[in-house]
């Protein structure tokens, strides 16, 4: 009976031996779950508070532009010696006949103000965007001043595009057939093309959080156009007064200073890596025209709206 009550004892000790074992196994888990977390939080701190110091950084924006090409017109008074489609103009401006003359230095008045208000279109165009970026920015509290340089390009064509146009007789004034009216076919008159880019960036902006900033910046863009232009969207036979298709362009590359404005948000993921979304308005550039394009258009105005996604890396 005693040696039974003994080897109780024995169990009962050792139960509450085991007990207390795994009690200081337990705390000593949670002890280091602990530890771990407050470990991790600590680097998470610190990496957080390291983010949004400045510093060089290069990256690449892609997007789209939505783009608006708009021509300014006016109507011209054309001379007997003047070129005209390639050729002189060949209306008997010149002739000795007096009454003739003035019914065909009419014809071409009549030619230019319906070109004219044929011309006064406008083109809207979403393109592409791409951009390799070179940036420095530098931390005043909680303030971020910074530069960057955009090289790249606005990929897409804008035509503008003279309509389906029924013209009055000649005897009505203005320059279809001499009895009849005339309906021309539409036709692309001018092309504008962005070729390349390069901007400069100034930026100013606030950090909400050592990883979140809001900003706004501005700028001045070099961009190189390329335009091509109908030199006579459509030729007129003497005898008839009717216009027939003249399919010749022009082309011209001119380098154009665009002013621009934007405003974004930027996260930094560490402190070497980060995101940004930026949207810029550019004022409108005038490429240039040929010399030898039609003298109704006086040039075309493109202006664009931009929204684009970036991606740094800042060493």
């Amino acid at each position: 009976m005693q040696k039974k009550a003994r080897h109780m004892e024995l169990a009962y000790v050792r139960m509450i031996l085991d007990s207390c074992f795994y009690e200081r196994i337990m705390n000593m888990k949670k002890l280091l779950a602990t530890g771990l977390i407050a470990s991790v939080a600590m680097s998470s701190a610190e990496s957080s508070a390291s983010c949004g110091n400045g510093g060089f950084y290069v990256g690449a924006n892609f997007g789209v532009a939505f783009t608006k090409a708009k021509a300014t017109t006016e109507a011209h008074t054309y001379t007997a010696t003047e070129k005209f489609g390639g050729s002189e103009v060949n209306w008997a401006i010149d002739t000795e006949n007096a009454n003739d003359k003035k019914i065909a230095q009419g014809h071409a008045n009549a030619y230019s103000k319906q070109i004219n208000e044929m011309l006064k279109t406008k083109k809207n165009k979403t393109k592409v965007l791409a951009e390799l970026v070179l940036g420095y920015d530098f931390r005043l509290n909680d303030v971020m001043l910074g530069v960057e340089i955009n090289v790249g390009g606005i990929f897409g064509t804008n035509k503008l595009r003279m309509p389906e146009t029924k013209i009055p007789a000649a005897t009505h004034g203005g320059m279809g057939g001499a009895n009849a009216d005339t309906t021309t076919t539409a036709i692309d008159y001018a092309k504008v093309k962005e070729q390349w880019h390069i901007a400069l960036m100034p930026r100013v902006g606030y950090l909400f959080t050592p990883q979140f900033e809001g900003y706004v910046t501005f700028g001045v863009k070099l961009v190189k156009f390329k335009t091509s232009a109908l030199n006579l969207p459509y030729k007129m036979a003497v005898a008839t007064a009717t216009l027939t298709p003249d399919q010749k362009a022009y082309s011209k590359k001119s380098t154009k200073a665009v002013f621009l404005a934007g405003a974004g948000v930027r996260y930094e993921f560490n402190p070497s890596m980060f995101a940004k979304l930026e949207y810029n308005f550019e004022f409108g550039a005038k490429p240039k025209l040929h010399a030898d394009a039609m003298p109704e258009l006086q040039k075309v105005k493109v202006t664009s709206h931009t929204i684009k996604l970036g991606l740094g890396y800042r060493f």
